[in-house]
């Protein structure tokens, strides 16, 4: 991976925030690209939003793609499924609240 131009700023979030230089690695690199940062760390969207970086759950993604037209009810919600099967930890509400809002769509 790549690293940010600035390694004191970087230095800084890791000491300050608490979180690994990985991550904050990609803080800034989204913040100096004005990129946004897409996650599922709450820690890391955090510290992200709190630096002023624009920052999305991999659920907001999914429901994005599927608004605009990018990917398919059918399509959203097969991502989703193996998103959890495969590891992504969501609690029941928001699994179900996302999977009712790709069915409105």
């Amino acid at each position: 991976m790549r690293e940010p131009k600035d390694k004191k700023v970087l230095d800084s979030i890791v000491g300050l925030e608490g979180i690994e230089r990985a991550d904050a690695s990609l803080i800034l690199m989204a913040e100096e690209r004005g990129d946004a940062l897409i996650s599922n760390d709450l820690a890391l969207i955090r510290v992200a939003r709190s630096r002023g970086v624009e920052s999305w759950w991999l659920t907001t993604l999914i429901l994005r793609m599927t608004a605009k037209g990018k990917m398919s009810k059918e399509e959203a919600k097969a991502v989703l499924i193996e998103l959890v099967e495969t590891g992504l930890r969501l609690s029941p509400e928001v699994y179900t609240s996302v999977l009712g809002r790709i069915d409105e769509m």
